[in-house]
């Protein structure tokens, strides 16, 4: 189980698996998410290692089970930030011109939990 301990630790490894979920990261996006990131980090590139490192170590996680073991984390973040996250991450999977559907089906599970609240969905 993964839990981070803040949304940036967070963004930054669910921005780094979104990049790599059609089995490559373009050069396009890693530069997308390297731009994106610096919204939740001063320093995006020590960011993008560790959540490197943390997708390499756990090559066989499920996204889901990331996103339900930092519920409250992600619950505890605000309205402003959850959606800029799901902007990040829409920018990324669209900054190399092709949109795999192994990204678009990451991205609408990401979307869906971080759209949720206690009280239920936000509205975007």
């Amino acid at each position: 189980m993964l839990l981070f301990k803040s949304f940036t630790e967070l963004a930054a490894y669910l921005m780094v698996y979104i990049a790599r979920a059609d089995g490559q990261v373009h050069y396009l996006e890693e530069s997308t998410l390297r731009d994106h990131l610096g919204y939740f980090s001063g320093e995006p590139d020590a960011e993008i290692l560790r959540a490197s490192k943390c997708c390499d170590a756990n090559p066989l996680v499920k996204i889901q089970d990331v996103l339900n073991a930092n519920e409250s984390l992600i619950g505890s973040t605000s309205f402003n930030d959850r959606m800029e996250l799901i902007r990040s991450l829409y920018n990324i999977i669209n900054s190399d011109g092709r949109v795999h559907e192994e990204e678009m089906a990451t991205l609408r599970s990401i979307r869906m939990a971080l759209e949720q609240s206690a009280g239920g969905t936000l509205v975007s």
